[in-house]
């Protein structure tokens, strides 16, 4: 009876997936079914030529990532394969074997890259819950050398991975925190730095994988443009508004317009330009200190800092379509859901516990 129920709910996900397609699609679409990372997923999803789909917290889970690349056929594993990895995925590093990461690179080799679509990541995706930032970069590292299209929302667990990399001598067994605090909650890159010491993994080896093919895609804030809506989705990983980027703006000697869909793009990607050089100097962390400092002795929060940490929703003036302006913004990001803000965030795999929960996706269409 449970299989016959099961196979039911299955079928109906189907039927109101195809019901979907051929229906009239909205420019933002929110998708969210029950998933098991500990399964191969059993719905695997075409997308339509155009649109763009974005994940949220990946947690420093590299087996939500996978999951989420079959789901949306940016990669193709076989079953035998993704069982494989899931059994090294939850072994500790001190149990890690050569023959372990062996088969992690075969897997990776035999799989399959479909570059079609853009795909994005709202953050969290290193130096997290997760059981090792290794598997992360060498997945991401297959995505970019097969040119397949994506963004990585800088976020507050990236920040500390980028803290990690920016020291004097880059060191993944440093924690953010301070020695021995919070350690659950960095446990993907402390991992990392265990196989670096036991000599499985090569350092320099991931700090080029770092270097040329993770940093290029980090970005704060994403967004997708759509001229004929005359609309705008804002990506980004905690809650903001177009307040606080025109503070980021300010805060970083750039001018910000929003007077027009245009002027507020530019307005944008200056924002990017200056965040995407410190990032690839390895001054991020630098900088984002000087900056805090200075707002502190102020009394003040700094906008760089609230970009990537805020909770505050309060301080939030999110109108779709905001007073004097002739376009309309959604904002895609994590915590918090209102008609035009999309909530990607939950604890579907965040740490050991949560393997099985709600798998959030978010659609953008042209």
């Amino acid at each position: 009876m449970k299989k016959m129920i099961q196979g039911l709910a299955l079928a109906c996900c189907c039927v109101l997936w195809s019901c979907v397609v051929l229906a009239d699609k909205p420019y933002n679409e929110l998708e969210i079914r029950q998933a098991t990372l500990t399964q191969y997923p059993e719905i695997i999803r075409i997308p339509e030529d155009g649109v763009e789909v974005t994940i949220g917290d990946l947690h420093g889970n590299a087996l939500k990532l996978l999951y989420f690349l079959i789901s949306n056929d940016v990669i193709t594993v076989s079953r035998e394969n993704y069982r494989r990895f899931v059994a090294i995925y939850g072994k500790n590093p001190e149990k890690l074997t050569e023959k372990d990461l062996v088969l992690f690179h075969d897997m990776l080799d035999a799989a399959s890259v479909n570059t079609r679509h853009k795909i994005r990541f709202l953050g969290d995706d290193l130096c997290d819950r997760g059981m090792n930032d290794y598997y992360t970069l060498s997945i991401y590292k297959k995505l970019d050398t097969a040119g397949v299209a994506f963004d990585i929302v800088l976020s507050n667990h990236g920040h500390f991975f980028l803290t990690a990399l920016e020291r004097d001598e880059p060191s993944f067994d440093y924690n953010p925190y301070g020695e021995g605090r919070h350690e659950s909650t960095v446990r993907s890159m402390l991992n990392m730095g265990k196989l670096i010491a036991r000599g499985l993994v090569d350092k320099r080896d991931i700090l080029d994988t770092i270097q040329t093919q993770y940093l290029k895609h980090l970005v704060l804030p994403g967004y997708v443009l759509n001229e004929k809506k005359q609309e705008i989705t804002i990506y980004s990983h905690a809650p903001l508004d177009l307040a606080m980027l025109a503070a980021l703006a300010e805060d970083l000697n750039l001018p910000f317009r929003d007077s027009d869909l245009k002027s507020l793009a530019e307005s944008f990607d200056g924002i990017n330009r200056q965040i995407h050089q410190w990032i690839m100097a390895h001054t991020l962390t630098a900088h984002y200190r000087e900056l805090k400092e200075k707002h502190e002795e102020q009394g003040r929060s700094s906008p760089l800092a609230d970009v990537l940490w805020n909770r505050n929703y309060t301080i939030l003036e999110r109108e779709h379509h905001p007073k004097g302006k002739a376009y309309s913004v959604s904002y895609v990001h994590g915590h918090d859901s209102t008609s035009n803000v999309f909530d990607l965030d939950n604890v579907f795999g965040k740490g050991d516990r949560h393997h099985y929960g709600p798998y959030a996706v978010h659609l953008t269409h042209s």
